[in-house]
């Protein structure tokens, strides 16, 4: 993960700081899937996607971001679902 990254993730109140620990990834997860009613992680041909639905009326109402790792789409997913 990119330091710009890390910092907009500060920035918007993730609270751990480390980014180092190998459980970062499912932390990231866990805080996400608090927000939404179903959580996806995949890899396209080019990157890495992370999707969650928000709308469990509709099952095709989703936010989805993107990164080269599956560490930066969900940070990115985080960032989105913590705009304020």
């Amino acid at each position: 993960m990119n330091d710009k990254l890390k910092e907009e993730l500060r920035e918007a109140g993730y609270m751990d700081l480390s980014f180092k620990s190998s459980g970062l990834l499912s932390q990231l997860i866990e805080a996400c899937g608090e927000k939404g009613k179903y959580f996806e992680l995949g890899e396209s041909t080019v990157k890495w996607y992370a999707r969650i639905g928000i709308d469990e009326k509709s099952p095709r109402t989703f936010l989805e971001e993107y990164g080269k790792t599956p560490e930066e789409a969900v940070a990115r997913l985080w960032l989105a679902l913590n705009k304020k």
